[in-house]
């Protein structure tokens, strides 16, 4: 996703969504750019998919502009 998540009403719910539709072990990559209204801060979203189920496998870039790519853990999740 590039530059798409802070344009999104219920992120909560995306973010759960992206959750259950890949196989454990998937990649979510989302990344940011610098100039954009409705961009989100790294930690925003670290908490937002952190928060759905994800981890933080990689992240490239600078705060201004950013990938971050996130890993279904192989684990079910908690909730």
């Amino acid at each position: 996703m590039v530059t798409v998540l802070g344009e999104v009403e219920n992120r909560e719910a995306y973010a759960k969504e992206f959750y259950r539709l890949l196989r454990p072990g998937g990649l979510l990559s989302i990344s940011e750019q610098a100039g954009d209204a409705d961009k989100m801060s790294v930690d925003e979203i670290k908490d937002l998919m952190c928060g759905a189920g994800f981890s933080v496998d990689k992240f490239y870039g600078t705060k201004s502009n950013f990938t971050i790519n996130f890993i279904k853990k192989a684990t079910a999740h908690p909730n």
